[in-house]
């Protein structure tokens, strides 16, 4: 019995490191014109609270729960663009710039 009732608390333990789990994506980010890395731009998880913002040279990395599909880049000046992410370690974005008239 006893050795039942470890097993079983062995089980649960697993299955909530595994309900846990977080990934990680990193990249850059960079505009479609000049290829040149944008700093600043806040990529976004969606579906949840987690963001992070590219560095001087436009690199990210966030991290979020596996439940994740998609992430959000969004930068002033810039369309916002989603990405399905599906099994990626690394994703590149390119940012169009908007064109409106002020």
């Amino acid at each position: 019995m006893r050795k039942l009732a470890l097993v079983l608390a062995g089980a649960l333990l697993c299955s909530l490191h595994l309900l846990a789990q977080n990934t990680t994506i990193t990249g850059k980010v960079v505009d479609s014109r000049t290829g040149n890395g944008l700093p600043d731009v806040t990529v976004a998880a969606v579906g949840t609270n987690t963001g992070t913002k590219t560095n001087a040279d436009g690199t990210y990395s966030i991290s979020f729960p596996s439940s994740v599909r998609t992430l959000t880049f969004s930068y002033v000046g810039y369309t916002t663009t989603s990405r399905a992410i599906g099994r990626l370690a690394v994703l590149n974005v390119d940012l169009e710039e908007t064109t409106s008239d002020l």
